[in-house]
């Protein structure tokens, strides 16, 4: 599922670069945050895939046809979070956070049930450090979360996001009274989320940043089939000359499976890899196949086993130095959305 995050008219860029920074590694790799632009967001159907809507800061109104698209989202069952943005709300006596009624506001969200308005103000946005003992904490509206129709609405007024980067270089000054750190808000923003309906992954799951390496691997009763396939990737040079091979788009380099084990260690640790970096692949000859330590998601073993009962049931015969579909597998956990396999 997406979470998008609005980047139409009237939204602060600098909002957005924080909020796409902030909600990404908060979410991934359960969710992929994206963008989505005003032409895009207005005419496309994307909420049955949408998670989670997310509006940044705006220094400016909406236009008329994202305001109604917002609406619709949201009454028909979608879920919307509002950040650093006025808050009002005429349900249970709320306060208003900023002067005048929540039907003078542009964007209004409507439960007809209830008779419920929740919607936004124009009016300058504050990061929750400002807000934190401010006469705002103590007696005033900071948020808003309620059902609006078939959907959920979360309203902010205290700017939330945080930046990567502010994981990676806490300030080292001592944090002074009624300051709040960047792990209080990540905390905070969590908490919004899993009230939102949001699934925030693990904290034990391994997420990698770089790819990492590919198997070229054959059935075991076609023990000569990946010394084919390297034989016609080298031509008219021997097999025994490819370590390197490049075609229009990617450069892989291969090793032998005794060095699967230092390549895996090297991809593990290493600096994240540029789309024009080498791809690294393991050629496993003679039918050999890799330790299920590297290949944990997709058990080979178990996939040729099935490749052979599929071939017996449909009485498929096989023929002197050929393969079948699904006899030769390339074979990679993570690659870059862009590589073009060897395949082609």
């Amino acid at each position: 599922m997406n979470v998008l995050v609005f980047a139409g008219f009237g939204v602060d860029q600098s909002s957005l670069n924080r909020t796409v920074s902030a909600f990404k590694s908060l979410l991934y790799p359960n969710y992929c945050v994206q963008t989505i632009h005003q032409q895009p967001f207005t005419s496309h159907s994307w909420a049955s895939t949408c998670a989670l809507l997310i509006l940044p800061e705006c220094c400016d109104l909406l236009t008329p046809s994202a305001i109604a698209t917002v609406k619709a989202f949201v009454e028909n069952g979608g879920t919307f979070l509002f950040l650093a943005n006025g808050v009002r709300s005429t349900h249970f006596n709320i306060l208003d956070i900023l002067p005048g009624s929540a039907k003078d506001s542009p964007l209004q969200i409507f439960d007809k049930t209830t008779r419920t308005y929740v919607s936004h103000g124009a009016g300058e946005p504050f990061d929750i450090e400002t807000w934190v003992g401010s006469p705002l904490y103590r007696d005033g509206v900071a948020a808003v979360r309620c059902s609006i129709g078939a959907g959920k609405a979360n309203i902010w007024r205290p700017y939330l996001a945080y930046t990567s980067q502010d994981d990676i270089s806490p300030s080292t000054s001592a944090p002074t009274e009624g300051s709040v750190t960047t792990q209080e808000r990540k905390t905070l923003m969590q908490a919004v989320l899993k009230g939102l309906g949001l699934h925030l992954p693990s904290k034990h799951v391994q997420v990698f940043t770089r790819p990492l390496p590919q198997f070229l691997t054959s059935h075991p009763s076609k023990p000569f089939a990946v010394s084919k396939v390297m034989e016609n990737l080298a031509a008219p040079s021997p097999a025994s000359d490819l370590s390197v091979f490049r075609d229009e788009n990617d450069c892989f380099t291969f090793y032998p499976l005794a060095e699967s084990a230092e390549v895996f260690h090297r991809c593990h640790t290493g600096s994240t890899i540029g789309i024009s970096d080498p791809k690294h692949i393991i050629v496993c000859l003679l039918g050999q196949l890799p330790s299920p330590d590297h290949t944990h998601l997709f058990d080979l073993h178990t996939y040729y086993a099935a490749v052979s009962e599929e071939r017996n049931k449909n009485s498929l015969v096989d023929t002197l130095n050929s393969w079948g579909m699904g006899e030769v597998v390339l074979y990679g956990q993570v690659v870059t959305s862009t590589q073009t396999m060897l395949d082609k």
